[in-house]
């Protein structure tokens, strides 16, 4: 699995995640069959975590815990969140908590475990456990499993103020798992597959790889999309592009895809550089910056990035490119400390298909919380969807955006209160309705009348979403995601 040729390397691991995914469903199949043999008419479930390695076979999992007559099966997708200290950690786990959960039937009914371990109540509050516990049912849960309380008799004081939290969320939580129903998440995000644990292209295998999440993206206001049918733009690194089936490769290449510049690279070299416009022509480790040329997609002023290589933790390498096609444009150039240009470093093309490229030769991915950054990330990714991505934040917020059927979530993903958040809305409709919370509590309802139509996109403000906050967006009937084109 480690030491082989790439291909069998690669071969090698998928047989093994496959094999752990069939002793794991003969597994469920032992306990179902013993556990009804002595009642029926006990519920089974659950509870899986994003290992990889499993195989995330839940799908054929779900069908071997049901019985002749229950065939609704409970599942808890989990992942460790216990403080909170960080709330990018809570926003990989709610991705994290979409793939585990992207395979399971309609029946299946989902609720996350908000785990407060090791049970200390000032480590995790209990406005920061419901508001957590929001952004998951965001995600695609059902509903909640609390996990929070200390064992010890002495701690009695502590679950009261986690009881009344419990009993507050339910309203809000009610009306999401309404509104949301069953629908997808529909946006941007990296294709991945149930053999997504074995796309490293590095020879020492982490088989606890989870899939890959553009986090930084995400938390500035660009949706997150968990299943390939319902992404407008595909994002693709080297492990990716290396494992991506043709087949597929060529629906993404027709539509959307953000590369980076190792993804460009293993594209060309599998014979796909026709539809991706460059061509690598170096890599740096250190004392590299990019400055934007001045084009429609980034900020006016040639605006400078430094990811500071120059640390040990910024280990990320960058690239130059070169155009292979008099039809790409550049949009950035690669410099050295010196003010040495070492050549062109992102570019876009539409290739002969009406796909759509970005190459991106400096962390594509994240070091997106700048201004100019910001802009640029968003510029690009309505470009690349063809304005067809269903929503995003206008404004400069550090907020997170879902968009399942009619309604469109909001999350506030900073320590102040986000206030004036502009959300473009593919959507016609001159008013929405709006549901702020704080904590575990309704804080205001609202109409809320666009601002401006452009592009197709009706902007509405939303005035202030407070610090631990969310906003439900709705619109009385329509989808603001289309599938039909995806």
């Amino acid at each position: 699995m480690n030491s082989a040729d790439i291909n069998v390397r690669r071969h090698t691991r998928e047989a093994w995640i496959k094999y752990n995914a069939l002793r794991i469903g003969e597994l469920y199949e032992i306990i179902e069959k013993t556990v009804h043999e002595v009642n029926p008419d006990i519920e089974l479930g659950a509870m899986t975590h994003m290992s990889g390695s499993d195989g995330l076979n839940t799908d054929e999992w779900n069908e071997k815990l049901c019985s002749k007559t229950l065939r609704e099966i409970r599942w808890r997708p989990g992942g460790g969140v216990y403080t909170d200290y960080s709330l990018p950690e809570v926003y990989d786990k709610a991705n994290r908590i979409s793939a585990q959960i992207r395979y399971l039937p309609e029946s299946a009914v989902i609720q996350s475990e908000i785990e407060n371990f090791p049970y200390q109540s000032l480590k995790k509050s209990p406005s920061f456990t419901a508001f957590e516990a929001f952004i998951y049912q965001a995600a695609g849960c059902s509903g909640t499993a609390f996990n929070v309380l200390a064992k010890e008799e002495e701690a009695g004081e502590e679950h009261e103020r986690f009881f009344k939290m419990a009993e507050e969320a339910r309203e809000y939580g009610t009306l999401l798992t309404e509104t949301f129903g069953q629908q997808p998440l529909c946006g941007a995000g990296f294709w991945w597959d149930k053999n997504t644990a074995s796309f490293s292209t590095e020879k020492s295998w982490n088989c606890w790889k989870p899939v890959p999440s553009a986090v930084d993206i995400h938390q500035i206001g660009i949706p997150y999309a968990c299943a390939s049918e319902h992404m407008s733009v595909f994002f693709f690194d080297g492990d990716t592009a290396f494992r991506i089936p043709e087949a597929e490769l060529m629906k993404c290449l027709s539509k959307g895809v953000l590369l980076s510049a190792d993804a460009l690279d293993i594209l060309n070299k599998r014979g796909f550089g026709e539809y991706t416009g460059f061509m690598l022509t170096g890599t740096f480790t250190k004392d590299t910056f990019e400055v934007e040329t001045e084009h429609r997609l980034n900020m006016p002023g040639e605006h400078r990035r430094n990811i500071r290589q120059a640390f040990d933790w910024s280990v990320k390498k960058t690239y130059t490119i070169e155009a292979t096609s008099e039809r790409a444009e550049y949009l950035a150039r690669n410099f050295d400390l010196y003010q040495t240009e070492r050549g062109m470093c992102s570019g876009i093309f539409t290739n002969r298909l009406g796909g759509r490229v970005c190459v991106e030769g400096m962390t594509p991915f994240d070091w997106c919380y700048s201004l100019p950054r910001s802009r640029h990330v968003k510029n690009v990714i309505r470009w690349l969807s063809k304005n067809t991505i269903p929503a995003f934040i206008d404004s400069f917020h550090r907020a997170a955006v879902w968009v399942r059927g009619n309604a469109a979530f909001i999350a506030n993903m900073a320590m102040e209160n986000a206030e004036d958040v502009r959300l473009c809305l593919k959507t016609k409709a001159s008013a929405v309705s709006a549901v702020i919370s704080c904590g575990s509590k309704i804080i205001r309802r609202e109409k809320i009348g666009a601002k401006e139509l452009f592009d197709g996109y009706s902007v509405f403000e939303i005035a202030n979403i407070p610090i631990m906050g969310t906003a439900l967006i709705m619109q009385d009937n329509g989808c603001f995601c289309d599938d039909k084109d995806k």
